[in-house]
């Protein structure tokens, strides 16, 4: 049901794929608006962290908090992100909700049709996502908050199925919730701050 601008009673879940790594890198790269002064939170998630033990994974998150978080065997073809689907939000039933939508981004491992046919069959609802629009997705701070976790740990990560286990207690912990959960409070502004940059990217979130 919409009222005014907001849709009551509806769930949207967003889902990315991430690298996750025990060190930092040296190379820092920033994404801004074209012609504005660079600060250190415009640094992108993707290229601060390198030079260590690295793990593919992929992750599901709700207005409500962390949903899921599984490791990932590299680049994944169309066959193993529905093996991935299947065993996580289809196996069990993690948008039940009439009213849920699942938002993923266009990897091409996403758009293949076999996936649409997936998620069509298993009555799932897709979310238009525009081409390159990371700023956009608030799981793309949650990956941001998991690394900058990861690198300030004092604990010594030795082996990759470690990295995982300190990564899943980040992300199901309650600061990474209540940082989700403002997220999801924070998207109309994001949206309405898009749409006044004339879709250039969205720097502060």
């Amino acid at each position: 049901m919409k009222v005014g601008n907001k849709m009551i009673g509806t769930m949207f879940f967003f889902s990315d794929e991430s690298k996750l790594c025990s060190k930092k890198s040296g190379v820092e790269y920033v994404r801004k608006v074209r012609g504005s002064q660079w600060t250190k939170p415009m640094l992108t998630e993707e290229n601060q962290y390198h030079n260590g033990l690295e793990i593919m994974v992929w992750g599901l998150i709700s207005s409500e908090g962390p949903v899921f978080l599984e490791k990932v065997d590299g680049r994944q073809n169309a066959d193993d992100y529905i093996q991935l689907l299947q065993k996580t939000i289809i196996t069990k039933r993690a948008l039940k909700n009439k009213n849920a939508y699942f938002q993923q981004d266009n990897a091409p491992s996403h758009s293949a049709k076999k996936v649409e046919k997936f998620l069509s069959e298993n009555k799932i609802k897709v979310l238009y996502w525009p081409p390159q629009s990371p700023d956009m997705s608030p799981i793309e701070n949650v990956w941001a908050h998991i690394k900058n976790q990861l690198y300030n740990m004092k604990e010594n990560i030795t082996s990759k199925e470690n990295l995982f286990k300190q990564s899943k207690k980040i992300f199901f912990s309650s600061a990474c919730t209540e940082i989700i959960k403002k997220l999801y409070n924070q998207m109309p502004q994001r949206v309405q701050e898009l749409i006044e940059c004339k879709g250039e990217n969205v720097i502060k979130y």
